[in-house]
């Protein structure tokens, strides 16, 4: 029945749109736990650049 191949294709959509969703919301999650890392390990070099211009500073 035509109502009943509607449904399936409207659920069939649905599905493939959450679908997408959740797996964008993963690289999202993927991408900014990255860049978090980033941040971090930019912060450290900086920390450790300082430190060592102290040293040289010192010295």
């Amino acid at each position: 029945s035509a109502p009943g191949i509607a449904s399936e294709i409207i659920g069939d959509a649905g599905a493939a749109t959450s679908n997408a969703t959740s797996s964008a919301k993963k690289r999202i999650q993927k991408l900014s736990c990255t860049l978090d890392d980033g941040k971090r390990s930019l912060s450290w070099l900086r920390s450790l650049s300082w430190d060592a211009l102290e040293a040289i500073q010192r010295w």
